[in-house]
């Protein structure tokens, strides 16, 4: 999954005029900065997973190396 583009979000916030509007632009921003937060949680989580797996590997090949 690809991150959301914030950018646009931005300007609305920034072109927005009154209360009700410029409260809607921001909690725009705030979710699609809070999702994007979610997706790179998840991405790091699934690589470090991935990480910790091979490492798991490697460990487990070298002691069986030392066990000869």
């Amino acid at each position: 999954m690809d991150f959301f583009k914030i950018g646009d979000s931005v300007d609305d916030f920034r072109f927005s005029f009154g209360f009700a509007d410029k409260a809607k632009a921001a909690a725009k921003v705030a979710g699609i900065a809070v999702a994007n937060t979610a997706i790179f949680a998840g991405k790091a989580a699934v690589t470090i997973g991935d990480q910790a797996i091979e490492q798991k590997k490697r460990l487990e090949e070298e002691q069986k190396r030392r066990q000869k």
